[in-house]
Parts: C-alpha cells; structure tokens; sequence
C-alpha cells in the first residue's frame, strides 16, 4: 500500500527525450538544461540551439549534432517542436530497444514499449495522418533514410510521442518546450486529478494534491487538460490529442448538476 499526504512527492522524472519549443522557448532557455538567461550563447555552427555556458553545449552535442547540420543547411527556417522532439526520439531508438527503455515508478516499472500509441486512430485522423507523414519525410531527411525504421515503426514511435508528451513550463508556467518522460506516462488522466506536476528545468516532479492510500501509482490520477475549461471543451480537447472520452467523477458530477439547472 503506498500512501501519501497533499504535497508529497509521488515521482521525479528526466525526460527520455527533449526540446525546446522553437515558437516558445527558443532564445529563452536554455536548449540543455533549460534554464532562464539573458546571456544564452548560440549554437557556434547553427546558431538555432542557445546555451548558458561550455558545459551545457558539450553535454547537449550527442541530440543536437543530427539537427544541427539540418538547420545550418536550412537557416532561418527552423522545424516545429514536433519534428524535432521526434527526430531526437527516433536517433536515440537507434541505440536502445523500446522495452530497454524503463523507469522504476514506486515499484511499478515502465517502459517506452508499453506506452500507448494510437497509432490505428492516427491513421483515421484527418488532421494527424497528414501530420505524421510530412514530419516523418523530414526526419528521415536529417537522419538519412538509411538510418530510421519503417514507416509502420515511425507510425508507432510519432503514435507514442503525441500521446504522451508533456509540455515543459518554466517558473512561470509559461510553455517553453516538450518532453517525453517514460515513468511519469503511467499516470492516467482525471478532470478530478489525485496530483499534480510541475517542472524545474527538464525535470518533472509530480506531487499529492489529497491524501491518497493507493496499491499502486497506476491509481493515481493526472490532469492532462486545463481543469477550468467547460465540461464540452475538455472533452472535446481530451478525444482530440488523446483519443478517448472522460467519464471521471467531475465531469458526471457537471453533468448532473447540469441536468438539475
């Protein structure tokens, strides 16, 4: 039994893989650590990447080196946080196999292969099908064709991906990026969540808002969407980036109370 009272910590996650949002945070943070500067040094050869100093560069090379060539040879345009969080996540499966990419999560272990992808609705979403291919042609542009698997494997990776990344904030809860954080996607989603997350840096910790005694985390219950949006919106917001319809406590609540006005 795992028990925890409001404010305690459930999990502190690094991300499996990162970037910072080219709309958002580019410039602003740091492209390794994430950290706010006003003295943010550009990348020497693309001069997209920004970092606070030697060392953060040095440690960020290994990610940034396939799309750094890319953008060096197309400056000024710069692909979308989606491309580029995809193109990191792809160049790191190069190495490791999904089920060897894990995360203990209070006993309960998590690993990439087990995340959900969606990748049969994908495939009939109008919006996402369409998505996915333009920003898979380009990701095998900077990798090399050669060098990323087959387009039913980057179905499922992109599938993983969109699912359940998260949107890195800074101290002021302003996007500045997006992450993929293998044990903190155990977490399922309630418009009456259990916890909530924050960040600092690209870290992700997610606290108890109410006392809980749980047998595992996989009770334990995120928000994914703004709670202050209208039963109708999140709802809408939640089958269209997740796929699937909320029937937690809160919105069957909303809908009595609306039948009872």
């Amino acid at each position: 039994m795992l028990s925890y009272k409001p404010g305690d910590l459930i999990v502190s996650s690094t991300p499996f893989a990162y970037v910072v949002d080219p709309l958002n945070g580019a410039g602003r943070v740091c492209d390794y650590c994430f950290r706010r500067s006003e003295s943010l040094k550009p990348c020497a050869r693309c001069r997209v990447a920004h970092y606070c100093n030697k060392l953060c560069e040095a440690s960020a090379l290994s990610e940034h080196l396939p799309e750094c060539c890319y953008f060096e040879e197309v400056f000024p345009y710069i692909p979308d946080v989606t491309v580029r969080l995809l193109t990191r996540m792809v160049h790191k499966l190069q190495k490791e196999r999904m089920k060897d990419c894990k995360e203990m999560v209070q006993g309960d272990m998590r690993t990439l292969e087990q995340m959900e992808s969606h990748s049969n609705d994908i495939m009939n979403d109008a919006v996402m099908l369409p998505k996915f291919h333009a920003s898979w042609a380009t990701v095998k542009y900077i990798l090399g064709e050669e060098n990323v698997p087959s387009l039913l494997d980057g179905l499922e990776i992109f599938g993983k991906m969109v699912i359940n990344r998260f949107c890195i904030t800074d101290s002021d809860l302003k996007p500045v990026g997006q992450g993929l954080y293998i044990g903190a996607s155990i977490f399922d989603h309630s418009c009456d969540p259990d916890a909530a997350y924050v960040f600092q840096g690209t870290r992700l910790t997610i606290r108890a808002t109410r006392s809980l005694s749980v047998n595992s985390v996989r009770e334990i219950y995120i928000c994914y969407v703004d709670r202050l949006l209208l039963k109708e919106d999140r709802i809408a917001a939640l089958q269209r980036q997740y796929y699937f319809t909320c029937n937690c406590v809160f919105c069957q609540e909303v809908e009595v109370l609306s039948g009872v006005l």
